[in-house]
């Protein structure tokens, strides 16, 4: 029997996991400041930001996993695709897997994901390019000012950013599921096949 692995599906219930343990640490750290505890609920906080990395690193390679799948899913996987490309090709899948292929990756979805990309290669490279390029992003919205120290950028991995990546991410995936026909990463076990879960 052919079973086939969807790591898309483990990526991001792992995701959705810690953002809420992110907003978890979040209220914790708050109430530790409010009660006059000992370190002023910097502990909690500090578990906020590791939750935060995780839950964004988690949702972006669930957004790769999801877009190399329905390639695959499609037989348009061209053997080595960008994770963004990808999705700017799934009207080609559709027509591939006989659905229609009159839509496109609009310009705030491309947003969506470009933004997360900058988070992600920050968080994996920590390399003078990728900490430029998200301060550049984070200037161009307004979220940090020109010149920011690097703790200010720190400061903005918060349960925030952990709950806007799944929350958003959950919409694009329901928007490409109906688009492509393929199962949403929160739909599915890892593991696909006749009988698998029977055994």
């Amino acid at each position: 029997m052919d079973y086939t692995f969807n790591a898309s599906q483990v990526h991001f219930q792992a995701a959705l996991d810690k953002a809420r343990l992110a907003r978890k640490r979040h209220d914790q750290a708050i109430r530790e400041r409010e009660q006059g505890f000992v370190g002023g609920g910097t502990e909690p906080r500090a578990r906020e930001t590791d939750a935060t990395i995780a839950a964004v690193m988690l949702t972006q390679a669930a957004a790769e996993s999801y877009g190399s799948w329905v390639h695959v899913q499609a037989s348009t996987h061209p053997g080595f695709l960008k994770w963004q490309d990808a999705w700017k090709r799934f009207p080609q899948a559709a027509a591939k897997l006989g659905r229609p292929a009159d839509f496109v990756l609009d310009s705030d979805r491309r947003a969506t994901l470009s933004y997360l990309g900058a988070w992600r290669n920050y968080l994996m490279h920590t390399d003078p390019q990728a900490r430029e390029n998200l301060h550049k992003v984070l200037v161009d919205q307004g979220k940090i000012p020109p010149g920011a120290e690097e703790s200010t950028i720190v400061a903005l991995l918060n349960a925030d950013l952990a709950e806007w990546a799944v929350t958003e991410f959950e919409k694009l995936f329901r928007w490409a599921q109906d688009r492509t026909g393929i199962p949403a990463p929160f739909t599915q076990g890892a593991w696909l096949g006749e009988g698998f879960y029977q055994r």
